[in-house]
């Protein structure tokens, strides 16, 4: 297996796979630029890895679905919060930190706008 097939197989992308591991993000470029060439042990390690803990994309991508839904439900209360208070979409949308757009389609999606 190749360090990318491994990658993808975890369905993490770069960056993920990089904290995942502590690897530094430069050394996965090199790897999966094939100016340098990730040794064989490693590979067989991380793949020992994953396999162990259970990491497939399927499950990653749910474990990231969820976290997403997670988010979107803080959010949410955020903002019915925010606005209960007399915020208008602007000023909502700068105390948590997303766009105006985002604030007006999550009050959409609830009918309250």
């Amino acid at each position: 297996m190749t360090f990318i097939e491994l990658r993808k197989l975890s369905g993490m992308n770069q960056k993920q796979f990089c904290e995942y591991f502590k690897i530094p993000s430069r050394t996965v470029q090199h790897w999966e630029a094939g100016t340098r060439q990730c040794p064989e042990y490693l590979l067989e390690l991380m793949e020992y890895k994953l396999e162990q803990e259970g990491i497939t994309a399927k499950e990653h991508k749910m474990n990231n679905i969820v976290n997403d839904v997670a988010r979107t439900e803080i959010s949410t209360r955020k903002i019915l919060e925010l606005q209960s208070q007399g915020m208008n979409i602007s000023e909502i949308a700068e105390a948590i930190g997303c766009t105006k757009y985002t604030v007006r389609n999550r009050l959409k999606s609830l009918n309250l706008i």
